[in-house]
């Protein structure tokens, strides 16, 4: 989670958690990186400004995600940070992209509804973490369907070193 995602990475680093540390460092630096250049990205250029710059954002924050996690020991651990691979990267393009741009709409849409500030702020965050689950519900399909797809090929290839043991 952007910015706020620092507070149990430090949590972890006193504790000397240092994988569990480096990964939280990792995620956060990533969610800041795509949050702030969506906001800024807006601020720019509007609805289409929020959705370039989350958009690049998510790229340029995935590439640090991966560079910070090239310290972490535990691969189980290592497993949960973005690898960077050509599917990643479109999701992250994705919803970097859907992300800046409904941001920037909801902050427009809260001043000319006359909504106050922390209200506007609450439901950026809201959005912020329903466009990351989304974003982690797809990754998450994509890793059970390569898993299944791997189990299939593993049983087939058993099955045919049966068939060839038996005739």
């Amino acid at each position: 989670m952007a910015i706020i995602g620092y507070i149990p990475t430090a949590l972890h680093a006193i504790n000397g958690n240092k994988d569990h540390a480096n990964r939280g460092l990792a995620k956060a630096t990533n969610a800041t990186i795509t949050a702030t250049s969506g906001l800024a990205g807006f601020t720019i250029g509007g609805v289409a400004g929020g959705g370039a710059g989350g958009a690049v954002g998510a790229v340029v924050g995935s590439v640090c995600e991966k560079a910070i996690s090239t310290k972490i020991k535990d691969p189980n651990i290592k497993s949960e940070c973005d690898q960077f691979t050509s599917k990643e990267a479109g999701y992250n393009i994705l919803f970097g992209a859907i992300g800046g741009a409904t941001s920037g709409t909801i902050s427009n849409y809260g001043k000319s509804i006359g909504a106050s500030k922390k209200v506007i702020k609450a439901t950026r965050l809201v959005n912020g973490v329903v466009i990351g689950m989304n974003k982690k519900m797809f990754k998450n399909m994509a890793k059970k369907k390569a898993m299944k797809m791997e189990k299939r090929r593993k049983l087939s290839l058993m099955s045919q070193e049966l068939e060839t043991a038996i005739l």
